[in-house]
């Protein structure tokens, strides 16, 4: 659970993040089968190892590898565990990297 005692601009970044961001996201409209599925083979999809598992967006994420048959990889951190955790991130990736294909 984010604290909104961490950061002084806690409130102002959450409240940028609701007027601009979060309300487009239940209005994109993409079609699973015919604009993602075909690019299955490059797809990663990942949640932070420290993520809750009840939030919507894990759940999404969750439900999205499933119905792909792709596995949900676990990478270091929550949601900016590239930011946060930065070399394990790193390791992390390149390990889920290794042996896929490289797009030529």
């Amino acid at each position: 659970m984010a604290d909104p005692r961490s950061s002084p601009f806690f409130f102002s970044n959450t409240q940028y993040w609701f007027e601009r961001e979060f309300m487009y996201y239940p209005k994109a409209d993409f079609d699973v089968e015919n604009e993602i599925r075909p690019l299955r083979e490059k797809l990663m999809i990942v949640n932070g190892e420290l993520t809750s598992r009840d939030p919507y967006q894990y759940r999404a994420n969750a439900a999205l590898a499933e119905h792909l048959g792709l596995e949900l990889l676990h990478f270091p951190g929550e949601h900016v565990g590239h930011a946060t955790h930065a070399q394990q991130f790193a390791r992390t990736l390149l390990e889920a990297l290794k042996g896929r294909p490289t797009g030529e």
